[in-house]
């Protein structure tokens, strides 16, 4: 029985696009089965319960399962590190696109550019439950802003947040940043609202040190949001280029042209952020160009 629900559980999350709330509280019952099917199999005869050490790595990898279940849901409103934000400002930076600013109740947030955090609004419009949002701000700025593209109900629902409505914050979380790895010549792309991890990354970029490529691809140039603070950094440092693509007018963004347009890419480490279809493709054409996958970074912004 433990076993069956395991099964549904994992199809539910990797096969199964659920909407974002009802996914997670699936995912609320993962460790708590899981504990049930180590237990289960422990009691019954078995190789598991007849080989020690085999016993005592199940036993120890439930009882994780169990601790963290229970750190997370029963105990979570306790134990999990939050912090109290509130709205300062709503607006709408581009197409479809609402950014929401944050100002801090006390402790503000350490980041590095492109991670992203969970948050929870304290507003009877909006979900109760926690969502996932890559930053838009640098760590230096006063305010934590973060956008999203009206996908569904929830995201339309941003737009009306009422300033001084109060914001949970959990993180940071992610290794999505051109900070944490070494290589300083690295190819940024962003595909639709996956510019929000980059747009924190501009921001925050100072360094003579690096030299990035910035490719921003949409489907119309209407829906190059942010597209001013790219080439604003560009213009003030000659080691940022940026290299906006509109598919409708140009075709759709290859590993093929990036390389045509850069010439040798293979010191580089590539940055990609967007729709999953988009990513897997990239991942794939720069595979076969030889970028072997420890130099290609991806951040899924679709949890569910």
């Amino acid at each position: 029985m433990s076993l069956a629900l395991l099964i549904t559980l994992m199809i539910l999350t990797f096969y199964i696009n659920l909407p974002y709330e009802i996914w997670l509280f699936s995912h609320k019952f993962l460790g708590a089965v899981f504990f049930v099917g180590g237990l289960h199999s422990l009691l019954i005869p078995s190789d598991i319960a007849l080989y020690p050490p085999l016993k005592i790595y199940i036993l120890v990898i439930a009882s994780v399962s169990l601790i963290l279940h229970f750190y997370r849901t029963i105990f979570g409103r306790f134990l999990v590190r939050r912090l109290t934000y509130q709205v300062s400002r709503v607006y709408l930076p581009g197409q479809e696109v609402t950014q929401v600013d944050l100002i801090p109740i006390g402790k503000s947030l350490n980041f590095l550019p492109g991670q992203f955090i969970f948050v929870r609004f304290d507003d009877p419009l909006i979900s109760g439950e926690v969502h996932p949002f890559s930053l838009c701000s640098s760590p230096s700025e006063p305010v934590l802003s973060l956008a999203a593209k009206n996908l569904g109900d929830y995201t339309a629902r941003l737009f009306f947040l009422a300033s001084g409505v109060k914001a949970k914050i959990e993180g940071p979380f992610g290794q999505f940043s051109y900070l944490t790895h070494k290589n300083p010549r690295q190819i940024w792309i962003a595909g639709g609202i996956g510019v929000t991890p980059f747009v924190s990354m501009a921001k925050s970029f100072s360094s003579p040190n690096y030299q990035i490529d910035m490719f921003y691809a949409v489907k119309d140039p209407a829906e190059l949001v942010y597209s001013d603070i790219f080439q604003k950094v560009a213009a003030d440092h000659p080691n940022f280029r940026y290299h906006p693509h509109a598919s409708a007018t140009q075709g759709r963004l290859t590993a093929d042209l990036i390389k045509k347009t850069l010439g040798d890419i293979s010191d580089k480490d590539i940055y990609v952020c967007g729709p999953p279809p988009m990513m897997k493709s990239l991942r794939d054409q720069f595979h076969k160009l030889g970028l072997p996958h420890w130099r290609i970074y991806t951040e899924e912004f679709q949890i569910n």
